[in-house]
């Protein structure tokens, strides 16, 4: 391959990019989510492996293998860049499957849109190459079914699993980093991933773009590629939930590692140093801020047993309490509420007495009846939470 065709097929994948972003574009005016998170995993798959299509055919340009590194490093980036709000990796997808964070409903979605998107970059890539623009797509075309397993099945699941792991790992670590330094991590990495395991595996972790790049040898070898491109990155986000999440943040109590306690809409977390709580809160505020959602600052309070006289986090001051009332009950910072939450509740049994004294002055009411009214309606106020109490 010379620079003239290095250049057309820079400029297919260039062509590729543009064509992406005017379709969804075109996707982000639908009014029905289904629709729209269809569409997105459709283009974002079917750009991602449209282009490696490409580089793939780039990687004999001399001098080898620097200018494939150097390309898969680039594009990586852009990819992370002009493809927000989309997945594109049925492994992923089944992974936020299994945390709960998708329904059923969408992840299917989710994974046929990436597979459809998967057949159309290849149908499209082979479009262009019967075109004959260069000798080199002529000479793509031509070829038949090439492997990329290159080592056993065994060797190949492990590299996956290993390189999967390292991944999410990564991302997991660098989750509150800015942006623009995360892309250009994640692109390294994976760039350092090709190159130690292209050769043997191809380093794809993905079963759509091995899908997409190698789909007329797929059914030859199905079990194998599924075993390898789908069940490996699956099996590491069972190995990282069973130890990794655990070990994030967060207290010991009783032989667990708690970092948040969730009811309905209210959320606390809970780390042992006021640092960590600061990487926690920066977590749920970039995940809201990715949902559309908003941190409420003022509705945000902060107790603890270090001495602090101020707590900031993204600049933004958040209120030191010494305690606070949570579903009813008063909590303070030294744990020894008991006293103060016997006199509260007591109180708020006699105001729910006073509201009732009509009613139990009332002389057409039995004592039976009375006495049903006050257990009903004073002792739960009285009693509500006294099993936390010393």
């Amino acid at each position: 391959m010379d620079i003239c065709e290095a250049c057309i097929s820079l400029l297919v994948m260039a062509g590729t990019m543009i064509v992406t972003a005017g379709c969804r574009r075109l996707a982000s005016q639908s009014n029905k989510p289904s629709i729209h998170c269809f569409l997105l995993e459709l283009t974002g798959t079917f750009q991602i492996c449209a282009c490696t299509h490409e580089i793939c055919l780039l990687a004999d340009f001399p001098p080898k293998p620097h200018v494939a590194l150097a390309l898969t490093y680039v594009f990586t980036a852009l990819h992370c860049l002009t493809l927000p709000g989309s997945i594109n990796n049925p492994s992923s997808s089944f992974q936020l499957l299994c945390k709960g964070r998708v329904t059923v409903k969408t992840w299917l979605l989710q994974t046929s849109a990436q597979f459809t998107g998967a057949v159309l970059a290849h149908l499209y890539i082979k479009l262009i190459w019967m075109l004959g623009i260069i000798p080199v797509h002529s000479r793509a075309l031509a070829e038949h079914c090439s492997s990329p397993i290159q080592t056993t099945i065994a060797n190949a699941f492990i590299l996956e699993l290993l390189f999967s792991f390292l991944l999410h790992l990564t991302l997991l670590q660098f989750e509150s980093t800015n942006p623009n330094i995360k892309v250009h991590v994640v692109a390294m990495l994976i760039t350092m991933m090709v190159y130690e395991g292209g050769h043997l595996t191809g380093a794809i972790f993905n079963p759509a773009l091995a899908f997409s790049l190698h789909i007329s040898c797929f059914a030859e070898n199905f079990l194998h590629y599924i075993l390898v491109y789908w069940v490996a990155p699956c099996i590491e986000h069972i190995i990282r939930k069973a130890g990794l999440d655990q070990d994030e943040g967060g207290v010991k109590i009783g032989r667990r590692n708690i970092n948040n306690l969730r009811y309905a809409d209210n959320t606390i977390p809970l780390a042992e140093t006021s640092n960590d709580l600061k990487q926690m809160l920066l977590k749920v505020k970039e995940e809201s801020t990715k949902a559309g959602l908003q941190l409420k600052v003022k509705k945000t309070k902060v107790m603890t047993t270090e001495d602090l006289c101020n707590y900031k986090v993204d600049n933004e001051d958040i209120e030191l309490v010494k305690d606070y009332q949570y579903f009813g009950t008063v909590i303070n910072q030294n744990g020894d509420n008991s006293l103060q939450e016997i006199r509260r509740r007591l109180g708020l049994g006699k105001a729910a007495m006073r509201e009732l004294e009509k009613v139990l002055k009332c002389k057409d009411a039995s004592l039976n009846t009375k006495v049903r009214i006050i257990q009903t309606m004073v002792f739960p106020i009285s009693m509500y939470g006294c099993e936390i109490n010393k």
